[in-house]
C-alpha cells in the first residue's frame, strides 16, 4: 500500500513538473509572441511613418519645381520688356528733357524744378 502512495506521489510530482516546465514554456512563448509583435508593430510603424515622410517631400519638391517653372517664365517675361524698354527710341519731351539736364546740371536742374513747383503752389492773387 506506501509503496504505490509513493508511486502516486512520484507521477503526481513529475506531473506537476511537466506542468510548470509547460506553463514556463508557455510564457515564455508569449513574451517571445507579443515581443516579436512589439517589434513587428514598430517597424511597420517606422516604414509608414519614413513613407509618409517620403510623400510630403515628393510633393514639397513638385511644389518647388512649379514655382521655380514660374519664377523662369516672370524672368523671361520681364527680359522681353526690358529689350522692349531698351528698343524704344527716346522720345522728346518733357519728362526726358529734365532728366538729360539732371544729367548734365544736376544742381540747375533741382532749382529749377524747385521754382516751378512753388510757383505752382503759390496761391493765385
Amino acid at each position: 500500500v506506501d509503496n504505490g502512495k509513493t508511486q502516486s506521489v512520484l507521477q503526481q510530482s513529475q506531473f506537476n513538473g511537466i506542468s510548470e516546465n509547460n506553463q514556463k514554456q508557455s510564457n515564455d512563448n508569449g513574451r517571445n509572441f507579443f515581443g516579436n509583435a512589439d517589434n513587428l508593430y514598430h517597424s511597420i510603424r517606422e516604414t509608414f511613418d519614413a513613407k509618409n515622410e517620403v510623400f510630403f517631400y515628393k510633393l514639397k519638391c513638385e511644389s518647388l519645381e512649379k514655382e521655380n517653372e514660374k519664377l523662369k517664365q516672370d524672368v523671361i517675361n520681364l527680359e522681353m520688356e526690358l529689350d522692349e524698354v531698351e528698343q524704344e527710341p527716346e522720345e522728346n519731351n518733357f519728362i526726358s528733357g529734365i532728366v538729360t539736364q539732371f544729367k548734365q546740371e544736376p544742381q540747375a536742374t533741382v532749382q529749377f524744378a524747385s521754382e516751378l513747383i512753388n510757383n505752382w503752389l503759390k496761391p493765385k492773387q
